[in-house]
């Protein structure tokens, strides 16, 4: 009995040891993918920007469900949480030996949660059943502070690897990059794209490094980095996967439209183009509207925004990479009493990219109502269907990769006991900076 207990203190030791980190990450991403419910498990969509579904013709038989514009008197209103960019900023003010000196605390006190939970899981199963409650909840304990603690740590590295000179570390760059995989697993693609790049400047290799470099720098609308990534990778003999390859087959094209989109970008600053801000419960996102492009999606847009409709809209997720809001129900059916036509056929239309805003179109009518999307990863296949993007975020790129999603993917996830995601942010008000001299009222079509 004494050694089989020495042999268990000594699998809970080696827990915190540097061979234990890609163990604890690894543990980390199945329970974070036992609390994300995928897309598969759930209904399609009453409403969809991607194609036709099953469902979307019933969507058009839907009673309007109208919400009011003000919170119940005994709702407490959201705080907004920017600590995000408060820490960003911080440590982009530290130097590399404060950097260092930080990651090394943040290791330490993963190591530390990570053999925690070993010692509450060992104990729950070995001890008597009147103590399990005490193991258990310090397994749930140490699991929520640990994945802060690696959360912690990456971020940390992130910045350290951009700042220093020399070749990283073993373990920093076992931690950074076990941390890409954890950022594409959240559709975290900024952080993703910035570590995987100071990986490489800093001389490190491994393999499949590359392929997720590449599939990264094409997430944020790098394409011309990340052809060029993807073909060393290539030349090198990695194997691609199937979202790899596929980044990699459009990257060209996807290229062509991104200089075409730099020309026009160019042309829209003299323009005086409408603005709007969104005060979210993670911070300000600023959005330029393409008044050139989508004449009356805009006025659509400024309409709602004056008529202070985007009061406390939550954001969800419909896929990976396309974040809606704007629906009075909180949820994919949701709409205005009022229609306006899509504007896609448009010739001067603009690309589905990273920041980018499109508005969400139903696929049976072609009509559009209140509901859009954010862009978080290029999207060149929605180009040439329904949607109409209408806009692009000129200040608030960071506020993508840290908004939690609701609705059609997340919801499990949040409801889930001891999750790790919290409830999904939302626009708390929007107000119209900038617009042209006359009345923005929209081309409606009634029903």
């Amino acid at each position: 009995m004494k050694t089989f207990l020495q042999a268990i203190r000594q699998l809970r030791n080696s827990l915190g040891s540097l061979l234990g980190l890609g163990f604890a990450l690894a543990l980390t991403l199945v329970l974070a993918g036992t609390y994300h419910a995928r897309l598969g498990e759930l209904s399609a969509p009453r409403w969809s920007p991607i194609g036709r579904t099953a469902s979307a013709s019933e969507a058009l038989a839907l009673p309007i469900r109208r919400t009011t514009l003000t919170a119940p008197a005994t709702q407490e209103p959201p705080e907004i949480d920017d600590s995000y960019l408060v820490e960003e900023a911080r440590l982009a003010g530290l130097s590399v030996p404060e950097l260092q000196a930080e990651f090394d605390q943040r290791l330490a006190d993963w190591r530390f949660q990570y053999a925690r939970m070993g010692q509450g899981y060992m104990q729950f199963h070995f001890k008597k059943e009147s103590e399990s409650g005490i193991w258990a909840a310090q397994f749930n304990d140490a699991r929520i502070q640990g994945e802060k603690a690696r959360k912690a740590a990456g971020h940390v590295a992130m910045h350290l690897l951009e700042k220093m000179t020399d070749p990283p570390s073993q373990e920093l760059a076992d931690l950074a990059y076990r941390s890409i995989d954890a950022y594409l697993l959240f559709h975290e693609y900024r952080k993703a794209y910035r570590t995987a790049k100071a990986l490489v400047e800093r001389g490190h290799q491994r393999p499949y490094l590359l392929p997720l470099y590449g599939y990264s720098a094409f997430s944020v609308n790098e394409f011309s980095e990340a052809r060029s990534v993807f073909s060393q990778a290539i030349i090198l003999g990695e194997t691609l996967n199937e979202q790899q390859q596929a980044a990699f087959d459009i990257s060209g094209r996807a290229q062509a439209t991104s200089d075409a989109e730099q020309a026009a970008l160019a042309i829209d600053e003299d323009a005086e183009l409408p603005v709007i801000e969104f005060q979210t419960t993670k911070g300000k996102m600023v959005v330029e509207l393409f008044e050139e492009n989508a004449p009356n999606t805009v006025k659509n847009m400024v309409f709602l925004v004056e008529q202070g409709f985007f009061k406390d809209r939550d954001f969800y997720e419909l896929t990976d990479n396309l974040i809606l809001t704007g629906s009075p129900t909180n949820d994919a059916s949701g709409r205005v009493s009022y229609s306006i036509k899509s504007e896609h056929e448009l010739p001067n239309r603009r690309p589905h990219l990273r920041g980018y805003l499109t508005m969400l179109v139903d696929v049976d009518s072609e009509l559009a109502s209140c509901q859009f999307a954010i862009v978080t990863q290029p999207r060149p296949d929605l180009d040439a269907q329904l949607n109409t993007v209408f806009g692009r975020i000129i200040e608030g790129d960071l506020l993508l990769d840290n908004l939690e999603r609701a609705g059609s993917v997340w919801q499990k996830a949040i409801t889930a006991p001891n999750s790790m995601i919290g409830p999904a942010d939302k626009i708390l008000s929007a107000r119209v900076i900038r617009k042209r001299a006359y009345d923005y009222f929209p081309e409606r079509v009634n029903r």
